[in-house]
């Protein structure tokens, strides 16, 4: 009986520590580039509203059947980070930079209404000039 449990509890000690190994490195591809843009395409509406930490929105239109989203209804506020990418240089922009049909990246912060088109917040805005 006793080698019974002795059994029994090394086979259960096995089974627990082989669930705790090491997580999955992270490919070359997730180190260069951590987070995609969620959106690129153009500026079809701005709206300025400056209510506190909200700046106003923006109606990103990309291509249709694009991925993750080809149409978005993006919040931008205080905390968003705005870039211009002109050739090989990305600069450091402002909310007044943007206007309509201007072509943008935009990453996304945290929850994506799945309505359509989808509602977020930016985290990032880079300006694309050079398209």
């Amino acid at each position: 009986m006793k080698l019974f449990k002795l059994v029994a509890i090394s086979l259960l000690g096995i089974v627990v520590l082989s669930g705790c190994s090491p997580s999955k490195p992270q490919s070359p591809v997730d180190i260069q580039n951590p987070k995609q843009s969620d959106i690129h395409g153009t500026i079809i509406k701005l709206t300025k509203k400056q209510a506190g930490e909200l700046l106003g929105s923006i109606l990103v239109e990309g291509r249709k059947g694009s991925k993750p989203y080809d149409q978005a209804l993006i919040k931008v506020t205080q905390r968003t980070i705005i870039y211009e990418k002109l050739a090989d240089k990305v600069v450091k922009s402002k909310f007044d930079a943007l206007h309509e049909n201007l072509r943008v990246e935009v990453r996304f912060i945290g929850l994506v209404a799945e309505s359509y088109p989808v509602q977020a917040t930016a985290e990032e805005i880079t300006i694309l000039k050079d398209e």
